[in-house]
């Protein structure tokens, strides 16, 4: 007992464990032996007997229907057609009965089996033949054929068919009393099997009931003392000089050992807890003190923080309205400075407009001196003409001279040259209005060729002063990029300024939220001081429940 009492609980719980498993495992190894035996046996019966006496039965069958169509076929005549029916049923049934006992050959049989079926065997073929020969005799339709059919089926055949169908029911009966005595020992067997379970049910009921009364004795004694100790412990009191020393050298006594061990240190642990205490009251005391003095400073400081603050947020207001001011001069300049530049663009379409006039009027002074060349060259052609026109008027003249000294042969010619004449001083008159005409266009053109000079002149002198005001306004747009150069510098270090300011005024609303935390941390430390006052006298009173 002692030895066992000394065993770990790993091993107490082991051994009735592995005691309850082998009986498991003897219950579960009978059961599977016997299953086993049991499955073979109906595996027996029901895969090699019942299909070798369902085989015997179809075969039995199918020769007593052979031999029942053999009757009827010498009754019937043998054109009819349940001739025919009967014919092929008896070959049919021949043939069955053969395959049925040559599959009956592919089970396991024992000898008095086999002896059965090799009898069968040797009468069966005789009886195959005789019946064959009375199909042959009464198929050949005539008297002596019917008559041997018949002597042979009520002699011979019957014979022969009685001993097939004896060996048949022989070897039914044999089949039958096989499986019946199979059946009897599967019965045996399951009665044994049932009978053995409940012992070792039995056995086994008593065993565990033995190790559910014996086994908790050997550890709840012990461990109502351990409970019992650490009961009082967790209300929070007890008595920590008292120890268990249990002699055991189990799980529960080093349990035991380790739980005195862990009582030493606690009254250790809780004697010094309490010296501490009572010298962390007087340090509480002073920080409590401290933190209120530092509270009344950071009040201070909340106040004159803001006080920047609003000062900051001024600097701010002034700051942006110096950046709102800066930007719209910025905008002024860039308004004139894109003025200037389409008055630049303007002035340049000018001086092209004026570059192409004088070009124009350049282009018009020589297509007027042109004319002026062409007049020139008419003038010398008219004076061609009217000399042509004198010399014409004087040879009209001869002509007429000479037609008025020929007669009357002369009086056609006479005419012809009063009208050479006539056309001549026509043409004489033509000329001297074109040279009139011309004349006077050589007078408007000299004319025009002094307007277009002077206007050459004058679109020259505007070219100079639209050249003038294109310096001028290129100056003036120098100066304006400067000065919006200069607008954009002032603009962004005004911006940089006012981000400065908002900066400034961001770290003052820091520096202020942190101030007022600094007042609240210093509050939440008085409140944190007073509650660890409490603490200690609670902590004194929860103390004061140990005996130490």
């Amino acid at each position: 007992m002692n030895y066992f009492k000394h065993l770990g609980i790993r091993w107490k719980l082991c051994i009735p464990l592995i005691f309850v498993m082998l009986l498991v495992l003897t219950l579960s190894g009978k059961s599977l032996y016997s299953e086993g035996l049991q499955a073979e046996a109906i595996t027996v019966v029901t895969r090699q007997e019942i299909p070798a006496l369902s085989m015997v039965q179809l075969a039995n069958r199918d020769l007593y229907q052979a031999w029942v169509a053999e009757r009827s076929m010498l009754t019937l005549p043998v054109k009819s057609e349940q001739y025919q029916l009967m014919q092929k049923m008896h070959d049919e049934s021949i043939t069955n009965a053969s395959h049925s006992m040559e599959k009956l050959k592919s089970f396991q049989l024992n000898a008095e089996m086999k002896q059965l079926i090799e009898q069968f065997w040797k009468t069966y073929p005789e009886w195959v033949k005789v019946t064959k020969r009375i199909e042959q005799e009464r198929s050949s339709n005539s008297r002596a054929g019917r008559s041997t059919a018949i002597g042979l089926s009520f002699n011979e055949g019957f014979e022969l068919f009685q001993k097939t169908q004896h060996h048949l029911e022989l070897i039914t009966d044999v089949v039958a009393f096989n499986a019946d005595e199979r059946t009897d020992k599967l019965e045996e067997m399951h009665q044994n099997y049932r009978s053995g379970q409940l012992w070792l049910v039995g056995f086994s009921l008593f065993t565990c009931l033995g190790i559910i009364w014996f086994f908790p004795l050997l550890i709840t004694g012990d461990l109502k003392n351990i409970t019992q100790q650490i009961q009082a412990l967790a209300k929070g009191g007890g008595d920590l000089t008292k120890r268990l020393k249990l002699d055991r050298r189990d799980e529960l006594g080093e349990l035991a050992t380790y739980l005195d061990e862990f009582m030493s240190e606690l009254h250790h642990l809780v004697t010094q807890i309490i010296s501490n205490a009572q010298e962390n009251n007087v340090h509480v005391s002073s920080l409590g003190e401290m933190s209120r003095k530092a509270c009344q400073t950071a009040e201070k400081q909340v106040i004159s923080m803001r006080e920047v603050s609003a000062s900051s947020q001024e600097m701010n207001v002034a700051i942006q309205d110096v950046s709102l001011s800066t930007s719209e001069v910025s905008d002024s300049t860039a308004k004139a400075g894109q003025s200037a530049s389409e008055g630049g663009q303007q002035v340049s379409a000018t001086q092209q407009s004026i570059g192409l006039l004088n070009e124009s009027v350049e282009q018009a002074v020589a297509a007027i001196s042109r004319i002026d060349d062409f007049t020139n060259k008419i003038n010398s052609v008219l004076t061609i003409i009217s000399g042509i026109a004198e010399q014409t008027n004087l040879l009209a003249l001869n002509a007429a001279i000479e037609a008025a000294r020929a007669g009357d042969s002369g009086r056609g010619f006479a005419v012809v040259a009063d009208e050479v004449r006539g056309l001549a001083n026509k043409t004489q008159s033509c000329t001297e209005d074109v040279n009139e005409m011309i004349t006077n266009l050589e007078k408007s053109v000299r004319d025009a060729v002094q307007i277009m000079n002077q206007a050459t002149e004058r679109a020259s002198v505007t070219k100079q002063a639209s050249e003038k005001t294109q310096r001028a306004i290129d100056d003036m747009m120098m100066s304006m990029d400067h000065v919006t150069e200069r607008t954009a510098q002032i603009a962004a270090v005004i911006v940089e300024q006012s981000k400065m300011a908002k900066h400034i005024q961001e770290e003052i609303h820091v520096i202020e939220a942190q101030s007022q935390e600094s007042v609240e941390e210093s509050s939440e430390v008085d409140q944190a001081c007073r509650k660890l006052d409490e603490l200690h006298r609670h902590l004194s009173q929860v103390l004061g429940k140990f005996t130490v």
